[in-house]
């Protein structure tokens, strides 16, 4: 990330996404269990950013 972006604060209205990678997160009705949403050690891997980008786009 350039460091200038990842200096700015995040806002309310900024997209952010976490990628469920582990099958054990995900029942099996699809719903995602809440283990991956609890906040990551290492702060700089736990979202993305998606800046001016649309839905279709990310």
């Amino acid at each position: 990330m350039n460091p200038s972006v990842a200096e700015q604060p995040v806002t309310e209205a900024e997209w952010l996404a976490r990628y469920i990678v582990r099958k054990q997160h995900v029942r099996r009705d699809g719903t995602v269990k809440p283990d991956p949403f609890i906040s990551f050690k290492y702060v700089e891997l736990s979202v993305t950013r998606h800046l001016e980008l649309s839905e279709e786009r990310i």
